[in-house]
């Protein structure tokens, strides 16, 4: 089952999700359930009851992945499908008069242009919109004629209190809606579009109340046609069946219970667990874990024969060992050996303990020191790029001009000596203002002092560093007519370090693209596209030189450096790189791990498990083939940066690409075509 039972309104039948992704529902008095459907895709989003318990509404996605919303009748065991297929709608909501049935959909297609090209990404497409469910029903937001419309309520209320004037028919509470037509009955709530809506409830009085895409919970109504902020920051919601109140979660266990109304905040109506107890048997909690973490890889791994493995063998093997634990931590590494077996990438085990007492944060100057006997020197800073919040050097700021060889002789005026640890005057202090004093010899006269602002971590320094190295090095050994650009994964930050080290470089004669050491993320096709873009022509403009569409294709030779550290969206680049033909794959074969997750699925005892869910295959000249996992991406050229080249400073696959690039572009000099003449239309001729 895949989340909890969701029980109809009238408390006879409840519906669920089962692991393949199937729905189905329960009639708990006669004890039979029936199969609703299959969703190979998006597992029906979230099921929803009627108010009056004979209809089901979910989104289920096409083949195309887009998702189509479709009503179920319990009755009649009979689905009716209500989107018409152009466009993804999804998380649709009854209303509990039963008047409206509210949804998300992704109709607005506004493209925002790219900055360095003309490529675009369609963004904030969605609104919350509603369908009547009957075809008497007005439109919350149907236009009214202010002057008409009051002198005529005025009459109707005069007439009622005199008790004449002819009574409106309402709308009967069991009348069924009407399906056919609901497409012209759509209205849309008047909220900006976003990129990411959650539709959570529809409540009495015509309020919808949803989360934007920066976790705000807000309630709309429909008689004032306004939003409020309900509240922010949380992580869950929960509602009393009359909506009076709602309970909330909040990102560390804080629970609450506030009133159903705006303005509330995150610690209002807390409630307090700390005299909550429970009684546990360890063991027997600990069996439960084991055997919950064993189903859901039966359940969920890519594969249902799961390899060919005995899993259930597999599971008793283990099991046997859980008598024997003597913590919860053992548990964690029986989970490791466990999932251990599956022989495949991406199947994590999150631990449910953590280190005893809180680590001290120790404030760092992002740069190397080194200690003489006549004190400690400060062997190199580190220049940092003070443009990117992230990668700010405490110790090359304006106005310090702190150059390497410069001695530390004081921190916040303890005095720095040869036996003295640096890092220990600095902890506690991260992220803090320190006072440093400073001088170009060993001695406290002639010093200066300077105020640096310490960081918590130096990696994004030493990064940056080594890259801006790589790069000089590479244009030093090629008189600038390479470009290097590194990829450290396929996720945001390695989307950010690409594109910004692409562009300023399309106009190399060939290119060192590195990603060694690629930790994944997103698959990266949106890489190769763009490395792999040929120019379709050339603009000559009357003034200026010419240019090409697309301007960020690359004209050049390209070669990839890989490494045993670059895997799953690290496997993948390479793999895709290979696959255009951009160029030779060279250093050592990738990690091996290209499969993907859904989450982590969290256990009762604490901590969580991954389970590979789906694997990469490839049609291959011998056909149909599982490729990459447990295998890799093997180099074209093999090259090893064996630890005695790297500790004297060496890049020998560096090496290997740079010499590459050179002869190619002996052999094969880059082309870059010249404009034809200009017409010369009185001679005629085309």
């Amino acid at each position: 089952m895949k989340g909890a039972p969701t029980w109809a309104p009238d408390g006879k039948k409840f519906l669920y999700v089962d692991t393949d992704n199937a729905l189905w529902i329960v009639d708990v008095d006669g004890g039979s359930e029936y199969r609703v459907g299959f969703d190979p895709i998006g597992a029906f989003g979230r099921p929803v009851w009627s108010p009056d318990s004979k209809w089901i509404a979910y989104a289920r996605a096409e083949a195309t992945g887009i998702e189509q919303i479709h009503v179920f009748d319990v009755e009649n065991r009979r689905e009716i499908k209500l989107s018409d297929g152009r466009f993804s709608d999804g998380q649709p909501v009854f209303d509990p008069e039963g008047k409206h049935l509210f949804f998300v959909s992704a109709r607005d297609f506004m493209p925002t242009l790219g900055t360095f090209e003309m490529s675009f990404i369609l963004q904030n497409t969605q609104r919350i919109y509603g369908w009547t469910l009957r075809p008497e029903t007005e439109s919350p937001f149907a236009p009214k004629n202010p002057v008409v419309g009051g002198e005529q309520k005025a009459e109707e209320k005069k007439e009622e209190q005199q008790g004449q004037g002819e009574q409106r028919p309402e709308q009967p509470k069991d009348a069924s809606p009407v399906w056919e037509g609901i497409a012209d009955r759509l209205f849309a709530l008047p909220v900006q579009p976003s990129s990411a809506y959650w539709l959570v409830a529809a409540a009495p009085g015509g309020r919808v109340i949803y989360a934007d895409e920066n976790g705000t919970v807000h309630i709309f109504t429909l008689s004032t046609k306004s939003s409020s902020a309900l509240i922010s920051g949380v992580a869950s919601l929960a509602f009393t069946p009359d909506f009076q109140k709602f309970a909330y979660l909040a990102p560390g266990g804080m629970v609450g219970v506030l009133p159903l109304r705006p303005g509330g905040q995150v610690g209002q109506g807390r409630v307090s667990t700390a005299d909550m107890l429970t009684r546990i048997d360890p063991v027997a909690e600990w069996r439960q874990t084991f055997w919950d973490a064993w189903r859901y890889q039966r359940d969920n791994f890519w594969a249902p024969n799961m390899n060919g493995l005995d899993w259930r063998a597999i599971g008793e093997r283990y099991a046997a060992w859980i008598p024997h634990l003597g913590d919860r931590s053992d548990l964690d590494y029986l989970l490791t050996e466990l999932l251990g077996e599956l022989g495949t990438g991406h199947a994590y085990v999150g631990s449910a303990t953590s280190a005893v007492g809180e680590p001290v944060p120790v404030g760092l100057l992002g740069a190397d020191f080194e200690t003489t006997p006549d004190g400690v020197r400060i062997k190199k800073v580190y220049r940092g790029q003070n443009w990117d919040s992230s990668r700010i050097a405490p110790l090359n700021q304006p106005g310090m001009n702190i150059a390497d060889g410069t001695y530390l002789l004081a921190i916040d005026g303890n005095r720095v000596t040869s036996t003295t640890n640096v890092h220990e005057l600095l902890a506690g202090k991260a992220n803090r203002l320190v006072e440093l004093t400073i001088n170009t010899a060993p001695t406290l006269e002639g010093a200066r002092k300077v105020v640096a602002r310490t960081i918590s971590s130096e990696g994004a320094l030493r990064y940056a560093d080594w890259v801006e190295r790589n790069q000089r090095y590479v244009a030093e050994r090629t008189n600038g007519r390479v470009g290097y650009v590194h990829v450290p994964d396929t996720a945001m930050g390695g989307i950010v370090e690409f594109y910004k080290m692409y562009y300023p470089q399309v106009d190399k004669d060939a290119l060192v693209v590195d990603e060694r050491f690629n930790s994944g993320g997103f698959i990266p096709t949106f890489f190769v596209q763009t490395l792999g873009a040929d120019p379709l022509a050339w603009w000559a403009p009357r003034q200026g030189g010419d240019f090409r569409t697309p301007t960020s294709s690359f004209l050049g030779p390209m070669c990839m450096l890989i490494n045993h550290y670059g895997g799953s969206g690290g496997d993948a680049f390479p793999y895709f790189f290979r696959k255009m033909g951009l160029g030779p794959l060279i250093g050592t074969r990738t990690w091996g791990g290209l499969v993907g997750i859904r989450g982590s699925y969290p256990l009762m005892s604490g901590g969580g498990v991954t389970a590979p869910q789906f694997a990469v295959w490839d049609v291959t000249r011998d056909g149909p083939q599982w490729v990459v996992e447990n295998i890799g991406v093997p180099p074209d050229v093999e090259v090893d940066n064996t630890p005695d080249k790297t500790s004297q400073g060496l890049d020998p696959q560096l090496d290997a690409a740079i010499e590459h690039l050179l002869r190619e572009l002996e052999r094969r000099p880059v082309q870059r075509p010249k404009r034809p003449p200009y017409h010369d239309w009185s001679k005629g001729g085309e």
